[in-house]
Order: structure tokens, then sequence, then C-alpha cells
């Protein structure tokens, strides 16, 4: 398809933005597929003219040590540097665009979404005033729908184009616990307080995929967690409009997107995102640890591992959501 490189939503369009800062992570902790004979013709091509061995590995670009193998130790790719970008596979060229074929409910047909991926680690700096991406050609993905939640999907994503919205009041529908503007819902802030300093994240941080951008990323929030056993903190006031802004327009584009297939509800999948959130706030709420955190949070949430680390049964989800134990006879905690 060919597009105007626009940021679609119900609202209208606005301009892409983005910038690159050549922090090689979003060649790290992620699966770049090969789409087809062609591509795969294409990497290995490019594999045996840099030496580089078995490219491939189940239909995906071979990663190790959680690097891509075209990924050099400078960071920059190595196709790019040696045969120029029109070399490198589809999802490489066109990242951090993310486009998407969305099917709908039944009958009811499908759009085509554009949008920036916020798992870019320097998206947060450039997507407001970046310079804006070329038009061209693209390829859309066709990403499976939240099975029957796409009402649910639709008012998440115009939740989050509101200008008035606030991580506490986004948390405050989500988990129906009325609090004041600028304060988190008391019930949710103690409960995820205390569910995230009972996790060992040393199993998904010691995995060998995760790669070495995403552990640095996370590192501080995980090491951090251990001290809210005591209690939660409040909203920080220090943080800036701007980055909660972001970190909003973050988790939009990440539902927009749909980019946590693999979480199966929308609603889970936006209160995770909102705790991701949460907890880099109160980790350090000073611009540049505090996105690159959230940035991370946000790709990390790709990995099964992760998120069912947070979640590891439906249970869990209905508790940190709404206070209730399903097999309690309704108790709150």
């Amino acid at each position: 398809m060919s597009s105007q490189r626009t940021h679609i939503t119900r609202q209208g369009n606005a301009t892409l933005r983005h910038r690159c800062t050549g922090c090689g992570g979003c060649c790290q902790g992620v699966r770049i597929p090969v789409y087809n004979d062609q591509e795969r013709a294409k990497v290995e091509r490019a594999a045996a003219h840099l030496d580089i061995p078995d490219p491939i590995q189940d239909d995906a670009l071979r990663m190790s040590k959680g690097r891509c193998v075209f990924l050099a130790d400078d960071n920059r790719c190595r196709i790019h540097s040696s045969l120029g970008p029109s070399a490198k596979p589809i999802p490489c060229l066109q990242f951090p665009l993310i486009a998407i074929k969305a099917q709908s409910a039944p009958n009811t047909g499908s759009e085509f979404r554009i949008g920036i991926d916020p798992a870019s680690y320097g998206a947060w700096q450039s997507w407001r005033e970046g310079p804006p991406l070329p038009d061209g050609p693209i390829v859309a993905a066709s990403p499976p729908a939240p099975g029957g939640q796409d009402r649910v999907e639709a008012q998440l994503v115009a939740m989050c184009e509101d200008p008035q919205a606030s991580v506490p009041g986004l948390l405050s529908v989500l988990t129906r616990e009325p609090a004041p503007r600028g304060v988190l819902p008391p019930g949710f802030a103690k409960r995820w307080a205390s569910h995230l300093s009972s996790i060992d994240f040393e199993p998904f941080l010691t995995n060998e995929g995760v790669g070495p951008n995403l552990r640095a990323a996370l590192k501080p929030v995980t090491a951090s967690a251990c001290k809210w056993a005591s209690g939660p903190l409040p909203w920080p006031d220090r943080l800036s409009s701007n980055d909660e802004a972001w970190a909003i327009e973050a988790i939009r584009r990440t539902i927009f997107l749909r980019l946590l297939p693999q979480i199966p509800n929308v609603s889970a999948a936006a209160l995770l995102l909102l705790g991701g959130v949460v907890a880099a706030a109160w980790t350090d709420p000073r611009p540049e640890p505090f996105n690159r955190a959230i940035t991370g949070w946000q790709r990390a949430l790709r990995f099964s591992l992760f998120w069912q680390t947070l979640a590891s049964d439906r249970e869990t989800m209905v508790w940190l959501g709404t206070g209730q134990r399903p097999n309690s006879a309704g108790a709150a905690s």
C-alpha cells in the first residue's frame, strides 16, 4: 500500500515524526520476521556477502545474545553499511514505522492503521518536533484482532487521545476506583506496589534473548521494586506534563497498532502498560530515566515471559484491576 506518513486517528491525521538515535536498541530483544521467499533470498545474499552463517532461524533474523546477527559492535546495521538500506528486510527498512491492516468484528471490514513504534528508544525525544518521515510505499502486517473487544479497544484509544487524559485518570477508569485528579487510585497503587515487590525479575533479565539495551532500561525499575513492599509512592509532582503526555501517547500507539497480540485481553494490556508508567515514575521521574524505562517496559511486554511474570493467571489480573479475588467469595484486598 502507499500512504502519506500521517498518524491516523479517529480525530484526524498528524504528521509522523521520528529521529533515530543510533543506539542499536531496536535491533535487540525483538523478533524480526522474514516475510517470504524473496525476502529470504535477499537476507541470505547479504549474509553471504558479510560472511554471516545461518542468518535466518524460525522464519526470522537469527539473534545472538539478544542482538541481531547483522548488528555490528558499533550498533550499526552491517547490511545498511555495506550494501545500502534497500538490501535490508522489509521490517528493518520500515522501522520504526508500523502499518497494519486491522481486522475488526466479523462482517465489519478492516482499516489501515499507521504509526511510529513507541518501543523505539528515541521515539520519546522526537514525537512532537522530530523530522517528518518521508512518503513512500509501505507494507502492512495483519495482527490478530483482540477477540470480541473492538469496542473496548476503540474506547481505550479515544481515552488516550483526550487532551485532558492523565495516567491516574486512566487508571481510575480501568479500575473503577474514583480518585482526585492527579492522584493514583489508592487501592490499585497498593496492590501494584505489593505485587511488583514480590516478583523475581531475574529469570527475565538474565534471559539471553532480552538483549543488553532492554536489560539496562528495565534494571532500575526492577531494582527499585523491592523497596515498595512497605507501601506505594504517590504520583510524582516532578514528572513533567510533556513526559506524561508521551507515556499516554505510547500506550495509545501500542493499543491502536495492536503491538501486544499475545496478551489476549486489551483491558489487561492497558492495565499493564499503565502500571509500567507508574513503576517508571516511582523509580525516577526525571525525563531520561523515566522515558527510557517506559520504552523498555513497552518492549518487554512483547515477551510472553515478561507479561506472564507480571500476571501469571487470570485471577491475578482480576485482583490487580479490581481488588477482588475471584475464588475468595468476593473478598477484596
